[in-house]
């Protein structure tokens, strides 16, 4: 029974991944690889403001009494900031990526 018969034809070897249908449109996904880019630089934009704001606010309470260590709480909330705007820059790039290379290997192993 190992040796096919006439009536029995063996299976062309299969790839070991499944390629991507010659119908298969992949922008979809690149249009969210977008969207994931736009909150990026939103959320990005939004803690740069608050970091700012925060050394100004400190400024502004060193300059009123510059006796008084108000300034210090502030200056925490600035450098937290920066610390968020660089994980957000970080872990939203690594989402934007990893989706683009997703799409592009489904783009090269489509079937012609």
């Amino acid at each position: 029974m190992s040796n096919p018969g006439p009536q029995q034809q063996a299976m062309p070897p299969q790839p070991p991944y499944r390629p991507a249908p010659p119908q298969a449109n992949h922008k979809p996904a690149l249009r969210v690889a977008n969207a994931i880019a736009v909150i990026k630089w939103i959320l990005i934009g939004l803690e740069v403001i608050a970091v700012l704001l925060a050394v100004v606010i400190g400024v502004l309470t060193q300059l009123d009494d510059p006796d008084d260590d108000a300034w210090v709480p502030f200056a925490l909330s600035a450098l937290g900031g920066i610390i968020m705007t660089g994980l957000t820059w970080v872990l939203f790039g690594w989402f934007e990526q990893v989706l683009r290379t997703l799409v592009g290997i489904a783009e090269n192993t489509r079937r012609p």
